[in-house]
Parts: structure tokens; sequence; C-alpha cells
């Protein structure tokens, strides 16, 4: 978690052109890469989490270390526009990039979450025919037409959050309508204030958790939204991806 702020410093000065807001986040992101960076092992991939007396948790998670490596990129890129030195930090993206792409013994299995399945291409670590046959391996076990992406690939809970990200994800490689039809599927789950609810159980569309509208769904939302309609250069942040 420490290490995502990089890719929302760098979204916001894509969107904004805020130095000062890029500068204000700077040692924020130089003091939380480095530290996350402690914890990389010899294989490139990072730790899950870290205890209270210092000591490293025992296993590392795929989704994470997907996300680290575009907040590695994204990092990477924030050091540069500010005139910062940080060839360590490229360095380390490309390991945590080839502990994504690699054996999946590196990392706990957790095979029926979409999101397993999905981030190494949402996050750049996996590219070109590398990421076509991800996603087409378990399209059909986690995307349901007009409905959305479930959450875990044995239980029919869809949710908007993955919808959109997988939506995202699967725009990267140029999926041609794929994208679109995912896309749509999230409107399931919109409110008529505009929220979304976390998720809905199917078939008869129960909304779970208990009735639960999250801030995190509607966030993921937007972020689609304004990355597959390329409404700024703050698209090519999940579309082409940071590549510092």
């Amino acid at each position: 978690m420490c290490a995502y702020v990089a890719t929302g410093a760098w979204w916001c000065w894509q969107l904004s052109g805020d130095r000062e807001l890029l500068e204000a986040a700077w040692p924020l992101i130089d003091r939380g890469i480095d530290w996350c960076l402690k914890y990389q092992r010899p294989g490139g991939e990072i730790v899950w989490s870290v205890g209270p007396d210092g000591v490293p948790g025992s296993f590392a998670l795929l989704a994470a270390n997907s996300s680290l490596h575009h907040s590695l990129r994204s990092a990477v890129l924030v050091a540069e526009a500010l005139g910062h030195e940080r060839r360590h930090w490229s360095a380390a993206a490309d390991r945590v990039a080839a502990a994504v792409a690699g054996p999946p013994g590196s990392f706990v299995p957790k095979q029926r979450w979409a999101m397993d399945w999905y981030y190494p291409v949402l996050s750049g670590a996996l590219r070109g025919q590398a990421a076509h046959r991800r996603l087409l391996e378990r399209w059909d076990d986690f995307v349901e037409p007009g409905l959305g992406v479930r959450c875990v690939a044995d239980r029919f809970w869809v949710t908007p959050a993955e919808t959109a990200e997988c939506a995202m994800a699967a725009a990267r490689p140029g999926w041609g309508r794929r994208p679109n039809n995912c896309w749509r599927g999230r409107a399931t789950c919109e409110t008529m204030n505009g929220a979304y609810w976390t998720g809905c159980a199917h078939p008869e569309c129960v909304r779970f958790p208990g009735g639960q509208r999250s801030t995190y769904s509607a966030a993921a939302v937007l972020i689609a939204d304004h990355v597959l309609y390329r409404r700024s250069p703050a698209a090519a942040v999940f579309l082409a991806g940071p590549v510092g």
C-alpha cells in the first residue's frame, strides 16, 4: 500500500500538470518506495506485509506485486519529472515484472480471484501476446455477459470494481469490443444517486455484502470511465502504462 501513492500522484500530474502537487508528494513517494524495496526477495517479488516488530511476512501476493510494479514505474517517472535519479527503482520494477510473469510458485495461489487473473495485465507487468494469452485463458470463467465480472470464479457475485478494472485491462492489449462489453455490466450495480453497490449476487441480484455501497467501487468506475473514453492524457497511465 505504501507504494501506491506514486501512481496516484502520477495520475494527478497527468491530469493537472500541477508541479506543486508532485513536489508535495515526493517525500512520501521517496521514502515509501525505498521502504517497500527493503522487502524484495531474491526472486523479485515483494512480501505482502511487515509486522510491528519489523519482521516481514512469509508470503507474497500476485495482485499486490502487479500493483507494486505499476507503482514503481510511476515512481520512476515522478522522479524524472522532478529531476531525481532513481535507477534502482527501475531495476526493481523489472525484477517484480519478471516474478509476475514467471512460474506461479513465488506467490500464494489465489486462482479463484479475478484480481489475480487480470492485474498482471492491468499493471503492465504482462504486455503484448503474453497479456492476450492471460486474459483469454480465463475470460469465460470470470466475465458474465451483460452483468460484469465475478469477484471469484466459483461464486456468482458480480462487482463493479472488478468489472471496471477488468475493462481497463482488456483495453490495454486492444481487444476490440471486449472492453466495452465488459464495461457495460457495471450498470447493474449503479444506484439512483450515482453510487455503486459493492456487489450483486446472482441470479436473484441480492446486494452483497449487506447492501454496502463502497467508495472504492465508485472510484474504480470513475477511473475506468476516464481511461476507456480517453478523457485526458492521464488515461495513458492505465492504457499504455508507465514505462519508466
